[in-house]
């Protein structure tokens, strides 16, 4: 972008008086000056323009787009609220002529684009005399200024006629009264009466302004009673409050009645004060219609045009607000609405509760709502049964359904794009839900539940900042991403969710660094946590997995650390104390105690001991031997104490060590040879029987190796790939699949050059 120095070294807002005859159109003249950056004036340089009217609170009102070219002199024109300008979106009005210049104050703000797609905001001032056009509501076509100030009164130089069209000229009093120095004071005329009231400011006590006052007599003389008397800092009616005047009758209090024209008709009150109540009396009969029925407050113009509506209250319906009910039809019924422009399309909808400044004001056939905050709802149309509490709370319903929504912004993007999606949603908490568009069945609590999820159904979220994700733009919108079935509780739960589904994250921060996209969403994750950490547990629920300490279970439940269990520890629901050892393995790091008798059933089983502490006796005890199913009691201690040096013979087995620090053989049995290469990085499997042989193994480094699979007869295979890393373990089991065949089962370690380990063979 160009190096833009500034571009309002003068501003003029010049709002033209236009002739008073003449159309008062919307909008005002603007116009500046463009330099660069080295103070040049920019000639003949295409600029894109955008003006924004901002409130007091620096609130966008209104923004709109132009296209400006600058002449030579660098000077460009534009009219803000011409209505060729784009509209720019984010204001809270929809129209430049739904702007209230009668606020105070008002600003102007300047933004200014020379590439596309780059603006930059060159400044803000505030309008300290609002354009004239936009309230100069109050002339009438063809005529001059039709009031002038004459000393201390206000004279209406011409009268209008019926139409409001045409001035006339004011015609001679029949009888007029007034002051020492000419001042009309009281006049009759034709069409009326004239009273003239002085505004002399050096004029004190009951003489001044007008008044009406009753008198009674006593024996000190006469007391005046005011009972009505006009100033021009206020009007006052006064009403006798002696006690046997006010319980009986219309004579007490202030009343404004009708009668009919049979002397026997009761006069009826239409409007009564009196010291216990004020009230106002409405004709309730339905079969009336059109503005004579019910009661209205409204003001006009001075065109042709309908009255500006501020209050409507009829037996059906209820409106008080600028322009509220002037839609409405024989259709609505029992709607209450208050606030300005509130609900003001309103035709046929029924049982809503509208409050506030443009609350609903899309609203036509809706019914059941209930909208409450400045522009809540606005936008909503025919929706039914939504409860939208709060400043812009589901701003941008249309004809969305079910909803609750409280909280300023929360839902404020919520759409309805297809049959029940934007319904269904209960949103409660400050921008909770704000950016979602489509989705049902989701319940957000709390200050920004979910405020940057796009796209969902199904989510419970509670917790502030909870699932908040996302980027905090509501322009910037992913199409396809979603979020589905997910349970988020906790403060900062799930903070940084976008795209995933079927999720459950309890706690603090539980969860927070998930996020996902589109590609790769964060899906089927259980945490519980109390932090951003290593959660306390951590779940896959796609492969079924637990990890306590841990969040890459390899088992369908992994523990990080010590067990302890209180009570019976059963496999296959038998505590393990009278559980039968079938075939298998049993794997300890610390010491075990078998001290119960067991039994071996279809097989052998192997218990295999690593680094168990044999320093203090009885650290292992192995109470029995096996051999098939029979049970010899056999003495372990001095093969503990010899520390395995010697090799233990036993029900056909044979248990010894490894212990290598060049290339070779490492063991051979049976027609099967284990060889380690240092130079490849190998360990060899080979098979010189006529028969083939079953083999798998694991190799416990980063990463982690698995691998199963058959050695045909005379042939090998390799296990490789390991780089020698420290401390790098294999387990290996290989043989023949016969009842009198050889298996090997082989554990290794490499470590500091050598390899070590130990092997049972049979």
């Amino acid at each position: 972008m160009k190096n833009l120095k500034f571009i309002l070294p003068f501003c003029a807002f010049i709002a033209f008086s236009y002739p008073i005859s003449a159309q008062v159109p919307d909008g005002f003249n603007y116009m500046s000056i463009a330099r660069d950056g080295n103070g040049d004036i920019l000639k003949g340089e295409d600029i894109g323009v955008r003006i924004a009217i901002l409130d007091g609170d620096l609130t966008t009102v209104w923004e709109e787009e132009h296209s400006v070219t600058t002449n030579d002199d660098g000077l460009f024109k534009l009219i803000v609220g011409d209505p060729s300008a784009t509209p720019v979106p984010g204001g809270y009005v929809d129209y430049f002529s739904d702007i209230d210049w009668t606020l105070q104050p008002l600003y102007i703000k300047t933004t200014v684009s020379l590439e596309t797609g780059v603006w930059l905001e060159v400044g803000t001032a505030q309008l300290f005399s609002v354009p004239y056009a936009m309230v100069s509501n109050y002339s009438y076509e063809n005529a001059g200024n039709p009031f002038t100030m004459n000393v201390d009164t206000i004279v209406m130089m011409h009268s209008v006629d019926v139409v409001g069209n045409y001035p006339k000229e004011i015609e001679e009093a029949l009888f007029e009264v007034k002051r020492q120095d000419g001042q009309t004071m009281f006049a009759v005329y034709n069409q009326g009466v004239r009273i003239n009231v002085p505004l002399d400011d050096n004029i004190k006590g009951v003489k001044g302004g007008f008044s009406i006052g009753g008198f009674a007599g006593t024996k000190d003389g006469e007391i005046i009673h005011e009972l009505f008397t006009l100033n021009k800092d206020s009007a006052r009616i006064y009403i006798d409050q002696t006690p046997d005047l006010l319980p009986e009758g219309a004579k007490g209090g202030f009343a404004i009645g009708g009668f009919g024209y049979d002397k026997q008709d009761e006069i009826q009150d239409y409007i009564f004060i009196g010291p216990d109540s004020a009230r106002i009396y409405v004709k309730d009969e339905l079969g009336i219609k059109g503005v004579k029925g019910g009661f209205a407050i409204g003001g006009f113009g001075s065109t042709k045009g309908p009255a500006t509506n501020f209050m409507d209250i009829t037996p059906k319906n209820y409106f008080i607000g600028h322009e509220t009910g002037t839609k409405v039809t024989e259709a609505a019924l029992y709607n209450s609405v208050l606030g300005y422009k509130a609900a003001r399309n309103l035709t046929s909808g029924k049982y809503n509760t509208v409050i506030g400044y443009l609350a609903d004001s899309s609203l036509t056939t809706g019914t059941s709502n209930i909208i409450i905050g400045a522009s809540a709802g606005r936008k909503l149309t025919s929706g039914i049964h939504n409860t939208l509490i709060g400043n812009g709370a589901g701003q941008n319903h249309t004809s969305n359904e079910y909803n609750v929504m409280i909280g300023t912004s929360a839902g404020a993007n919520l759409l309805r794009k297809t049959y029940n999606s934007g319904s269904f949603n209960t949103f409660i908490g400050i921008n909770a839900g704000y950016k979602i568009k489509s989705g049902k069945d989701n319940t957000f609590l709390g200050t920004n539940a979910g405020a940057m999820l796009e796209a969902g159904s199904g989510n419970t979220i509670v917790g502030i900042d909870a699932a908040r994700g996302g980027i905090w733009d509501p322009g910037d919108y992913h199409e396809g991403d979603s979020t589905a079935n997910n349970t988020i509780i906790g403060n900062q739960a799930g903070r940084n969710l976008a795209v995933g589904h079927g999720n459950v994250f309890i706690g603090y921060q539980a969860g927070y660094d998930e996020i996902g996209d589109v590609a790769t969403p964060a899906s089927n994750k259980l945490y519980i946590a109390n932090s951003s950490g290593t959660p306390l547990i951590y779940g896959n629920f796609a492969s079924g997995s637990i990890g306590l300490g841990t969040m890459s279970p390899g088992y369908k439940l992994d523990v990080v650390g010590d067990i302890n269990i209180t009570g019976d520890f059963r496999v296959n629901g038998s505590p393990i104390a009278t559980t039968t050892l079938t075939t298998g393995t049993l794997t300890a790091t610390s010491p075990v105690s078998l001290s119960a008798i067991r039994e071996v059933i279809g097989g052998s089983a192997v218990i295999s001991i690593a680094n168990a502490s044999t320093s203090a006796k009885g650290a292992v005890q192995l109470s029995n031997s096996y051999s098939g199913t029979s049970q010899t009691l056999a003495t372990t201690e001095k093969a503990l104490s010899d520390g395995l040096v010697t090799k233990v013979y036993g029900a056909g087995m044979t248990v010894g060590k490894i212990y290598s620090e060049v290339s070779g053989t490492l063991l051979s049995h049976g027609g099967f040879t284990l060889s380690w290469n240092v130079g490849d990085d190998a360990i060899t499997i080979l098979n010189d029987n006529p028969f083939p042989a079953v083999y798998w193994y694991t190799m416990k480094a980063e990463p982690v190796l698995k691998e199963n699979g058959v050695i045909p007869p005379e042939d090998k295979t390799a296990i490789s790939g390991w780089n020698l890393l420290e401390s790098c373990g294999f387990e290996i089991h290989f043989g023949q699949v016969d009842a009198g065949g050889t298996w090997w089962s082989v554990w290794l370690q490499y470590y500091d050059g050598k390899m070590i380990g130990h092997y049972i063979l049979n």
